[in-house]
Order: structure tokens, then C-alpha cells, then sequence
């Protein structure tokens, strides 16, 4: 819903009141989840230059120079609150969008890694439930879109009850010459939007996700969008014929927002305006109004900007693979975002408003009461074995071969060292080998989001090297409570000055990534938060395949040697 003053700011702006289908598109564009209001100012502090960085923070995905005319895309994401209420489908489209996401930039995708986090086991069953269901989502769309899942984290805290979180981060390759971009750059080009068809799954998805959960939140579980990973698999092959092709002028995913997202941004980026026709979008549900056809999140559909000359070649490619598509619009170069239903004018506003003309909210930090309490110190340890076999026995530290075993790792067979080991890595087809992790210590970043986050990318930075690979840049997903209250948006604030404090020290750069906030919730009155959570996605080199090393003892008599500080 939008505020009073983002409301007034539409009539200032417009010079009128906006009618429903044009709220409709504010109160998605201008949600948390696809503005960044609260978090974006704070993106300057973030290095985000190497000499091998193609593309970076704005797009799908980040585009890393392997060498070779080689580029591999990276990108995470968050799917917290669907999978709060409906797990199965919340994960597996969380897995579904993020592989959009990589191949909107003309990427391959080659490899998926999750980052899942859930309250007590051994005191919730529904913490169980979550969980498992979490992780059959997760594992039955990657398995059917033939992409392994290699990495990943769980962890387990009572913080994460109410609110459990899913990131998912994919990774794919492309040739220097086939990227695409997510632009709208050529007036008089067409807009194709193919995939499945439209219907009322996800309408309001992103406004749903923009607010805390409550226990009246099950009400919301049309919100969440239903995957279909067959679907997605056809989507992949097709896309990648086009590529091949060089038939695209541009190419969004329909994620958070659906079409009036997917259209406004690529106009945006571009400097021009487009015209759609709502009449042209195949539905699922006939009886849709216009609005909800602007908004609706249903997954697997991608939008492609197409210049005349090559439109047929497109129509015959997606005809042959008996995909669902219609032209439903044009590209202007008027900087409006335009939409007609059987003639009737549903939408008339300009690009940079719906993008980027929301009133910057008044935020506040203030450090949170426990952070100003005087430190209590440690218990003495007195029986040291106890202390081990104690740690060793916590679902945090004990082995998490359940999860990672249901998931295809091998697929696509460039799986070298899969899940279970410090950082997945993989052998590209170019003969290039790749190492992956995905890292986060929430209970370091509760006690000191600064240096807790900065800590987390560290891991992820070690669990590289510790397989002989050179760091080469990073993606974020912030997983933080609600950023209208002042101790929640202090610890936001503060993770991100550590990170970027990070990416400069190590002159490691951030390529891109994802914000989700609100993960808080209102139970029987009480006020939950889950601990904040810089989830940090890596990828590293390694240069010589000979250097490769496991985290395994190869003989005896080896010698352990522990490198670094010992003390504290």
C-alpha cells in the first residue's frame, strides 16, 4: 500500500488523481522489495570495479571477464516470506527466479547454491516442516531444470522460527559477443512476452513481501507464485536458441512486479517509453482485470525486446517449440510507460516515475538496547570434552548430508568437488575451473553487524582460497527486519558500511545482489526478529587445476598446521 506522501507525490507529479491500474503499479514498483528505498542510498559505499567486471550492480546478474571471451554470470536472491507460508513453492520459485535472473543476461546456467535458515528443530515442528519442504522444493526444480545444486548453507536458530529465510544463487556462463542486456534501447522494436500464461498467482507478491509477517499472514498465500519446472527447462533451451541467434535487442525475467516491472525498468535503462496491449497477454484465468494482468508475478516468463527485422525469425523459433507468446507492445521514445485493455487507456505514466520518482523515506538508526548492555563474559569451561562433544552435536555444526543428498549435484557433469566441502567447484566446458561458496554467521552479525558482516564475506573469501582459488567478486543478499524501526535499520546500515569496508580492503567487488527486509513478525503480540543476515555469495578462480585441494587428510603422518591468529 502506499504512503500518504508517496500518494501525494503521484497526484504532484501527475497533476491528477491515478486511476486503479496505475496505483496498482506504483504500490508494486515502489514497495521495498523492488525500489530499494531504505537500502540504495547506501549502495555507494560498495566497491564495484576490477578490470574483469563486465557488468555489475542494476542487471540480472553480475558479468565476470574469465578470459577468453569466457563471462560468468552471478546473482542471488531472496524468497523469505513465500516460503514462510506455503515452503514448497515459495523455495522452488525462489530457485525458478534467480535462474531467470542468469539467463536474462544471455547466461547458461550451470549451477545453483541455497542458503536456507530455520528455527529449533528439536523444539518446533514446524521448523521440521519448513524445512523439509523447503529442501524438496528446492531439490525438485533444480533436479527437473537439469541444473545440479552444488553448495550451499544451513543453520539453525530460534530467531528464524516465524521467519525462516531462502536465498538462492545461480551461476551461468556466456560468450563475451552473446550477452544480453536488460534494455529497451531501440524505439520501434517489439516487446515479446512468452512463457507460461498470465494468471492471479503472485499479485501482490512483492507488496506481500514489503511488509512483517503477522498470524494472519496465511491469508496471503495467494501471493506466493506456483512453479512449474518442466516449464522452466523449455524456457532455458529456447532462450538459449535465441541468444545463439542473436535475435534479442533485450531480455527481463517477470519476477517481483510482473510485466509493469519488466517493461518500466528495460524502458528506463534504455531512455524510452513503451506501449503495450494488455489484450495480447495469453491468461490463464479469462476473466482477469487489466490491472492484475500488469501485476501478476506467475513464474516462467521471460520479455524480449525484439527489433522488426527479426521478429519472424523469433515467432517461427518459439512456434516450433510450441511455446505460448504474443507481441503485446511496442517500444516509443516518448519516456512513457503506456498500456491499453481492448482500447481503453489502463495506464499512462512516465518511466522515471514509476522507477525512480518515489519520495526517499525519512529513515532512523539507533543501536539496539542489547548492543548497550555491558558484555557478559563466557562461563569458565570445565570440562572440555563435554563442551566438544556439544558442539559437535548441534544441528549447526553436525553434518547436513540430508539436505544436500536429495539434490541432482552432478547434472550437466562439471561438478569437481560438489556440497559437503568448503566451496563447490566446477570444470567449464572452456577447461576453466570455477570455485563457489555462499556464507553467513548470523549470530556473529547480531553481536556486531559491522564486523560480523565483514567476518561472513571473510568465510566465504576462505572457503575459496582453502581450494586454490583466487577471489574475484561477490553477491549480497541483505536479509534484514524491518527498516522502520530505528534498531533494525541500524543494523542494516551498519552491515553494509562492513561489507563495503570489505570489498575495498580485499579489492574484492560487489556485482550485484538482493535486499529482503521485514522479517520480522507479530505473533500473539510479540515482536520477533530474525538475527540479520548478509548472506554473501562468492566466486573465485582457480588458475591452476594441478593447485586443486579438498579438505580432506590424505595421509598419515601429515602435519597439521593452523595459519592465522590462535589466540582469543
Amino acid at each position: 500500500m502506499l504512503t500518504r506522501e508517496e500518494y501525494c507525490k503521484v497526484i504532484e507529479v501527475l497533476e491528477r488523481e491515478p486511476n486503479k491500474g496505475e496505483i496498482a503499479v506504483f504500490e508494486a514498483m515502489w514497495s521495498e522489495h523492488c525500489s530499494y528505498k531504505s537500502s540504495k542510498r547506501w549502495f555507494h559505499l560498495f566497491n564495484e570495479k576490477a578490470p574483469y567486471i563486465e557488468l555489475g550492480i542494476g542487471e540480472g546478474a553480475g558479468l565476470i571477464n574469465l578470459g577468453d571471451d569466457l563471462l560468468v554470470g552471478l546473482g542471488l536472491e531472496s524468497h523469505n516470506h513465500p516460503s514462510a507460508i506455503s515452503p514448497y513453492d515459495g523455495a522452488a520459485t525462489g530457485v525458478g527466479g534467480i535462474i531467470r535472473d542468469i539467463l536474462s543476461q544471455g547466461c547458461k546456467p550451470i549451477a545453483v547454491l541455497d542458503s536456507i535458515r530455520f528455527g529449533n528443530l528439536e523444539e518446533s515442528q514446524h521448523s521440521q516442516y519448513l524445512l523439509e519442504n523447503v529442501v524438496r522444493g528446492i531439490s525438485f526444480y533444480g533436479n527437473c531444470c537439469g541444473i545440479p545444486t552444488v553448495g550451499g548453507e544451513v543453520e539453525f536458530a530460534p530467531q528464524f522460527e516465524n521467519n525462516c529465510l531462502v536465498n538462492a544463487m545461480c551461476v551461468g556462463v556466456v560468450n563475451k559477443n552473446k550477452v544480453v542486456r536488460s534494455i529497451a534501447s531501440k524505439p520501434g522494436s517489439f516487446l515479446v512476452l512468452y512463457g507460461s500464461r498470465t494468471g492471479r498467482d503472485g499479485i501482490h507478491g512483492v507488496s506481500f513481501a514489503s511488509k512483517d509477517l503477522s498470524d494472519k499472514s496465511d491469508r496471503d498465500r495467494p501471493a506466493v507464485q506456483i512453479g512449474d519446472p518442466l516449464m522452466e527447462k523449455i524456457l532455458i533451451d529456447v532462450t538459449l536458441d535465441l541468444v545463439e541467434k542473436e535475435l534479442l535487442d533485450g531480455l527481463q525475467d517477470l519476477g517481483g512486479g510482473g510485466l509493469s516491472c519488466a517493461v518500466s525498468e528495460m524502458a528506463y535503462k534504455g531512455n524510452t517509453g513503451a506501449l503495450i496491449r494488455l489484450e495480447d497477454v495469453h491468461l490463464r484465468e479469462e476473466d482477469m482485470e487489466p490491472w492484475e494482468i500488469l501485476v501478476s508475478e506467475s513464474q516462467e516468463r521471460m520479455l524480449a525486446v525484439v527489433e522488426a527485422d527479426k521478429l519472424d525469425a523469433v515467432v517461427n523459433i518459439l512456434k516450433k517449440h510450441d511455446l505460448t507468446f504474443g507481441v503485446i507492445g511496442e517500444v516509443t521514445g516518448n519516456s512513457h510507460c503506456i498500456a491499453y485493455f481492448k482500447g481503453e487507456k489502463i495506464l499512462d505514466l512516465p518511466v522515471d516515475l514509476i522507477v525512480d520518482g518515489f519520495p526517499e523515506p525519512e529513515r532512523k538508526t539507533e543501536k539496539p538496547d542489547y548492543l548497550k548492555e555491558e558484555k557478559i563474559l563466557l562461563p569458565e569451561i570445565t570440562d572440555l570434552k563435554q563442551e566438544i562433544l556439544k558442539l559437535l552435536s548441534s544441528p549447526n555444526i553436525g553434518s547436513k548430508a540430508w539436505v544436500y543428498q536429495q539434490y541432482d549435484q552432478h547434472v550437466q557433469t562439471q561438478t569437481v568437488i560438489p556440497a559437503g566441502h568448503d566451496a563447490a567447484v566446477l570444470k567449464l566446458d572452456s577447461g576453466k575451473y570455477i570455485a563457489l561458496s555462499l556464507d553467513c554467521n548470523s549470530f556473529m552479525v547480531y553481536l556486531d553487524p559491522y564486523n560480523g558482516t565483514a567476518n561472513s564475506a571473510a568465510e566465504a573469501m576462505r572457503n575459496l582460497i582453502s581450494t586454490g582459488a583466487k577471489p574475484l567478486a561477490f553477491v549480497d543478499c541483505l536479509n534484514f527486519g524491518n527498516p522502520e524501526n530505528p534498531d533494525s535499520y541500524w543494523q542494516l546500515v551498519e552491515s553494509i558500511k562492513g561489507l563495503g569496508q570489505f570489498s575495498h580492503d580485499f579489492e574484492i567487488p560487489v556485482v550485484g545482489g538482493n535486499v529482503s527486509l521485514y522479517n520480522e513478525s507479530f505473533i500473539d503480540g510479540n515482536r520477533e526478529r530474525i538475527n540479520p543476515t548478509p548472506t554473501i555469495g562468492m566466486i573465485g578462480i582457480i588458475e591452476n587445476p594441478d593447485k586443486l585441494i579438498k579438505n580432506s587428510f590424505k595421509r598419515e603422518g601429515n602435519f597439521v598446521i593452523c595459519i592465522g591468529k590462535c589466540d582469543g
